[in-house]
C-alpha cells in the first residue's frame, strides 16, 4: 500500500488563523456604499462649510475606511476613531490597495490593522487599549446603524440618537 504525505509550508499566522476561523466582529453589517451614501445625505456638511467642525454638531464627514460619519475635517491625516484609518488627502478617485484592505480589516477585526499578523503585532498597550475600546466601539456602530433608517435630522428619533453617538465617542476619547 502506497501512503501518501502532503506537507504544507504554513506560516505561524496561517497556521493560526486555520485553528481560529475568523468571524467578522458584525456580520450583518451593511455594505461600505449603503453606509458611505447614507451618512452622506444625512450628516454631510454643505460645502462651503466654516471649519473646524465641533465633536457636537451632527455634521461629518465620513470615514473613507469604515464608511461611519466620524470625521471632523477631510483629508486633513485625522485618525478615525471608529476604524483607526489615517485620512489623507487622495489624488482623483482611485481607491490605494491598502484602504481595500484597511476595510475588509475593519469588517473582521473592528480596526484596519489585522490582529492576527505576527509581522506588526500589537504592543501590549495597543492591545490593552483595543480590548478596553472594542465594547465601545461596538456599541457606537449599533448607534450609526440605527441612524441609517433615518431620513433627515428633522426625524422625532435623530436627537436622541445622536446623543447616544456623542456619548459612545466620549467613552473612546477617555
Amino acid at each position: 500500500s502506497l501512503s501518501a504525505s502532503i506537507q504544507l509550508n504554513l506560516s505561524p499566522k496561517e497556521v493560526r488563523q486555520a485553528l481560529n476561523p475568523i468571524q467578522p466582529w458584525y456580520s450583518n453589517l451593511p455594505d461600505y456604499a449603503v453606509r458611505h451614501q447614507t451618512f452622506i445625505r444625512l450628516l454631510q456638511p454643505k460645502l462651503p462649510h466654516p471649519e473646524p467642525m465641533v465633536r457636537h454638531e451632527p455634521l461629518r464627514f465620513v470615514c473613507q475606511c469604515c464608511g461611519f460619519p466620524t470625521m471632523l475635517s477631510c483629508g486633513d491625516y485625522d485618525y478615525c476613531p471608529l476604524c483607526d484609518w489615517m485620512d489623507e488627502p487622495r489624488l482623483g478617485a482611485c481607491i490605494p490597495a491598502e484602504l481595500d484592505i484597511a476595510r475588509g480589516h475593519f469588517e473582521l477585526f473592528s480596526c484596519d490593522r489585522d490582529i492576527y499578523d505576527t509581522d506588526e503585532p500589537f504592543s501590549q498597550d495597543e492591545s490593552d487599549t483595543l480590548a478596553q475600546a472594542l465594547p465601545l466601539k461596538r456599541k457606537l456602530v449599533q448607534v450609526y446603524l440605527a441612524l441609517l433608517p433615518i431620513h433627515s435630522q428633522q426625524d422625532p428619533n435623530f436627537a436622541g440618537l445622536w446623543n447616544h453617538v456623542l456619548q459612545c465617542e466620549q467613552g473612546l476619547d477617555a
